[in-house]
């Protein structure tokens, strides 16, 4: 299955060079699990053009990392966001992700590493810095 995923360009470069990237962060636990049953790093199907909308602020625009895998190596989960029509916020919905604690390389292959959406706004992790009173666990 080809997956997706936003990432920095630290993390970009850490996997191209072939280290194993390992994340346990039970996202749930801190924001609340009707908000996400993620644990570890979230990858998505179908057009990172559309998902960039609902992860704007939240992750790193660096990257949008496109990898073929084998299902067995990653976890159904869900993420809530913003739901948007006709430029209009109308409510929230749950969308279909997979999650995995750790990646690499070998398992997770390449297919595409496309930087053209380093400039749709501000990284995430520029935000937390920047703003960490926003982004304190809501649970």
């Amino acid at each position: 299955m080809i997956l997706h995923r936003f990432c920095s360009q630290v993390e970009y470069d850490k996997y191209m060079a072939g280290e194993p990237l390992v994340n346990e962060k039970d996202h749930g636990a801190e924001r609340g699990y009707q908000a996400t049953t993620a644990v570890g790093f979230c990858f998505f199907v179908g057009d990172p053009e559309k998902r960039k909308h609902q992860l704007s602020g939240i992750v790193d625009f660096d990257v949008c990392l496109s990898v073929e895998v084998d299902p067995s190596q990653v976890q159904f989960c869900h993420g809530r966001y913003t739901l948007w029509q006709n430029g209009q916020q109308v409510g929230s919905e749950k969308v279909l992700e997979f999650c995995t604690t750790s990646y690499n390389n070998r398992d997770f292959k390449l297919v595409k590493a496309d930087k053209s959406f380093s400039g749709y706004c501000v990284n995430g992790s520029v935000l937390r810095d920047l703003f960490p009173v926003l982004f304190l666990p809501t649970k």
